[in-house]
C-alpha cells in the first residue's frame, strides 16, 4: 500500500494504542502483487545521472493516466477524464519501435447523443497483464449496461488477445464487443448485477473482479448496493456475483476497490458513498482447497477510521 509518512505514523499509532502485534500469515501459492511477475531485467550499476525525455501524447489520452503496465514490449495506459463522474475511457499503447509510437489500443468513447447510441464509459482505472493477456475493468459503463444480461444493470471487463489487441465496439450504435474466450479471442466479459467494475485479479486459480453491485433478489441499483467480488466462469465470458460486503445488506452504496495478493491473502480497498463505513479495507483468505468464497472469508479492518485505501 502506498503511503506517506503521515499515514505510516497514523498506522503505527493505531497499532500501538490497541497493543496489537501485526500477524503475518505464511506465504501462499500465489505470487504477491496484482499482475503477472515481471521478467528479470538483468543487473548492473546504476548510471550516475538521468533525464526525462518527452515521448509525445497518445491520441485520445484524455486528462488522467490512471494506470500503466508493460506487455509484449509496449507500455499500455488506462485513461479517464473524471472517473465515475464524466465520460471518457481509453487504453493507449506506447511502443518506441513503432511508427507512430503512440496509438489507441481501445476506445470506449461512443460519440453522438444518447438517443443515437452516444455516451462513453466513465473511466478505465486499471490495466493488468495477467495470464498472458490484458484485463481492463470498465469503471462505469454507459447506461449501467446494455441489457445484455437478464438483470438489467451490468458491468464489463475488456480482455485482449495474447498480442495485446482489443476487440472494437460493434455496429453503428457501438455496443460492447462480443465475449472473450479462455484461449485468445478478445472481447467484453459481462458481469451481471455490477454497475461499477474497479479492478480484476487472479487469485487461487480463479479470475476475480471487484465491483459495486446490486445484490441477489434486489432489482434496482438504488436499493442496498454492497461492494462485491465477481468470479469468472471457465470461458471468461461471464463473471458472476459471489461474495459481498457489508452483509446483512443495508441502504447505501459500497464498492470494493483495488485488489492485491499478499502472503496468501487477497486484499481489497473499501469505499462507501455516504462516508459512514468505519473500516478501511477488507481481506479474504478462504480455506485451502475451498472452491468458492464465502462471507465468512471476508474480514474488514479499521486502521485509521478516516482513510480510504486506494492503492496497494
Amino acid at each position: 500500500m502506498q503511503r506517506n509518512s503521515t499515514l505510516a505514523a497514523l498506522l503505527a499509532t493505531a497499532l500501538a494504542a490497541r497493543e496489537v502485534a501485526p500477524q503475518v500469515p505464511p506465504p501462499g501459492p500465489d505470487p504477491d502483487g496484482d499482475d503477472d511477475p515481471v521478467a528479470d531485467t538483468g543487473s548492473g550499476a546504476l548510471p550516475p545521472g538521468g533525464r526525462f525525455e518527452r515521448v509525445g501524447r497518445a491520441p485520445q489520452a484524455l486528462h488522467r493516466v490512471c494506470d500503466l503496465t508493460v506487455f509484449q514490449g509496449a507500455l499500455y495506459g488506462a485513461h479517464a477524464n473524471r472517473p465515475l463522474s464524466s465520460d471518457g475511457a481509453t487504453i493507449t499503447r506506447y511502443d518506441p519501435a513503432a511508427t507512430p509510437p503512440c496509438t489507441v489500443a481501445f476506445d470506449w468513447n461512443r460519440p453522438g447523443p444518447p438517443r443515437g447510441g452516444g455516451g462513453a464509459g466513465q473511466g478505465f482505472l486499471r490495466v493488468h497483464a495477467m495470464g498472458g493477456r490484458l484485463f481492463v475493468p470498465d469503471a462505469d459503463p454507459p447506461y449501467n449496461g446494455f441489457g445484455i444480461s437478464e438483470h438489467g444493470t451490468e458491468g464489463f471487463v475488456f480482455v485482449s488477445d495474447t498480442a495485446g489487441h482489443f476487440a472494437p465496439a460493434r455496429g453503428p450504435r457501438l455496443r460492447p464487443p462480443g465475449v472473450p474466450d479462455a484461449v485468445n479471442r478478445p472481447g467484453a466479459a459481462v458481469l451481471p448485477r455490477a454497475y461499477h467494475v474497479l479492478d480484476a485479479i487472479r487469485y487461487r486459480g480463479r479470475w476475480l473482479a471487484s465491483t459495486g453491485s446490486v445484490p441477489p433478489r434486489e432489482r434496482a441499483w438504488y436499493g442496498p448496493s454492497p461492494g462485491a467480488l465477481h468470479v469468472a466462469g471457465a470461458d471468461l465470458s461471464r463473471w458472476t456475483y459471489e461474495v459481498d460486503y457489508p452483509h446483512p445488506w443495508r441502504p447505501g452504496v459500497w464498492r470494493l476497490g483495488f485488489l492485491v495478493r499478499f502472503r496468501g491473502r487477497l486484499y481489497a480497498g473499501l469505499q462507501d458513498y455516504d462516508g459512514r463505513e468505519p473500516n478501511d479495507y477488507v481481506w479474504l483468505a478462504p480455506a485451502p482447497g475451498a472452491g468458492a468464497l464465502s462471507r465468512g472469508d471476508v474480514h474488514p479492518v479499521r486502521v485509521t477510521g478516516t482513510a480510504l485505501t486506494l492503492r496497494w
